[in-house]
């Protein structure tokens, strides 16, 4: 237990503070004005001076400070850190390590950094709960599900890979941004754009399907399209798995609903600077919270999805349990690989902040997770053997993962269906009707003669491609 501090902190200056995780109650103390930096079981982090250390000794929640915060450091989360060359340890368990460092000093670091993790020093924004009505089958999501490829899937997975290295401050890395960039402008959305957020980093990329809602209001899938290798990431990081696999799940979501109409609004979203600290993301969150005040539905992040072993064929959907509360999203998900796809599902309701979903959550917005197996490892994980036939095994596995994405996502957009005009009809009046025209029922047969028992029937000209529909009395 942390002790309950009885000293005041310097009124001016800003701390880190710890607080005993068991002992709080996150949304009274947020009620209380208390910035709330990180949720975890293990580490729950606040951030104050005079005034909540008082306020924290007045509730009876012990604390602990760990730091003075001050300009030009920054602070992470390294997960499983094999070696802390610079900066100063203030905390450590045997899951992660909490560091300081100066600005700019992570580069130098080696470690096996799934998704390290930058915390910011703003507050969690605490939001409105949303509710998601529970998904009913729809034949023409089922039409969207049934067009994604995978020959697509991995063609483009070799695509990517060819780039060697996506590692976020190369060339390489800028050269695949133009490349996604130029793949979403021929996919004839209605907006494509570039959102630079450091100047020695590729930027992220942005394409925009817009529906009947407010410019403002939308939903989001993403994944990260920059890699990370322990070996050279300067020269060889083919990331197939980590992560080309997710970032291809975005780009079949591009080229299949591009075709379709929906009421909400689609933001196809590929970031850089994951494996940095979740920087490309966390600048997109960050603008969306307090610059254009942009109200996302829901984000479906992509990342890692490519890789299983006998028995661990199932994909991990995480999301938070609290701040915001993920779960319904995580449910939605489910209801819809169940309803569309033959994917395996593994519900994983809890903390874990090591992809882009975690700047989503971080800004109070729902997203969630989709990733292989989290009961097992990759062993080519951020190596040069992240390749197709190494990180990257299964790709059936990744086509169900891709097909359930985009199943979520084309539910919570609503679809807008063309209505086909209806005619009535006791007896077809043209004599040529049947050498002009072709019939089917409604269960999608070619009828070998005209429709002679009532019934609903569907029927199209030779030679286009409009169908329409007879009621026959």
């Amino acid at each position: 237990m942390f002790p309950i501090l009885t000293f005041l902190l310097s009124f001016s200056a800003q701390f880190l503070l710890a607080v005993k995780s068991e002992e709080r109650d996150l949304f009274k103390l947020q009620r209380e004005g208390v910035s709330l930096l990180l949720d975890l079981p293990e580490l729950v982090l606040i951030k104050g001076g005079e005034e909540i250390s008082s306020l924290l000794q007045e509730k009876g929640v012990s604390y602990q400070v760990l730091d003075e915060i001050e300009p030009g450091y920054e602070y992470y989360l390294i997960w499983e850190p094999a070696e802390i060359e610079r900066g100063e340890v203030l905390f450590a368990n045997p899951s992660f390590s909490l560091i300081k460092l100066r600005e700019g000093d992570l580069p130098s670091f080696s470690f096996r950094a799934e998704g390290v993790y930058r915390i910011p020093l703003t507050p969690i924004s605490p939001s409105a709960e949303i509710k998601y009505q529970k998904p009913i089958f729809d034949t023409l999501i089922q039409e969207m599900v049934n067009k994604v490829s995978s020959d697509t899937i991995f063609n483009l997975v070799q695509r990517l890979q060819n780039f060697r290295t996506r590692y976020s401050s190369t060339d390489s890395a800028r050269a695949c941004a133009n490349f996604l960039k130029e793949r979403l402008l021929a996919s004839r959305l209605d907006s494509v754009f570039f959102q630079r957020f450091r100047p020695d980093f590729a930027p992220n990329v942005v394409g925009i399907k817009r529906g009947n809602e407010p410019d403002s209001v939308y939903l989001v899938i993403c994944g990260h399209f920059d890699s990370y290798s322990n070996y050279n990431p300067l020269e060889f990081a083919p990331g197939a798995d980590d992560n080309a696999s997710g970032s291809v799940g975005v780009l079949e979501a591009v080229r299949i609903l591009r075709d379709y109409n929906f009421n909400r609004n689609l933001r196809f979203i590929l970031f850089s600077g994951e494996e940095e600290g979740l920087l490309g993301s966390f600048y997109y969150c960050s603008l969306a919270k307090y610059v254009t005040g942009d109200s996302i539905i829901g984000a479906i992040n992509i990342d890692m999805v490519a890789y299983t072993l006998q028995n661990r064929d199932s994909a991990s959907i995480i999301g938070k349990p609290s701040n915001p509360n993920c779960e319904p999203l995580v449910d939605y998900f489910i209801e819809c690989a169940n309803l569309y796809t033959n994917l395996k599902c593994q519900r994983r309701v809890m903390d874990r902040p090591r992809s882009d979903h975690a700047s989503f959550n971080r800004f109070g917005y729902l997203a969630i997770h989709i990733r292989e197996n989290l009961n097992l490892n990759n062993p080519y994980y951020h190596t040069p053997g992240d390749t197709i036939g190494g990180g990257f095994n299964d790709l059936n596995f990744v086509t169900e993962v891709i097909k359930a994405s985009l199943a979520t996502v084309a539910s919570l957009a609503q679809p807008i269906t063309t209505p086909i005009k209806e005619v009535s009809f006791r007896n077809f009046p043209q004599p040529d009707f049947k050498s002009n025209f072709l019939f089917y029922n409604v269960f999608g047969q070619r009828l070998n003669k005209d429709p002679s028992v009532p019934g609903i029937y569907f029927w199209i000209k030779k030679g286009e491609k409009k169908f329409r529909k007879i009621v026959k009395f």
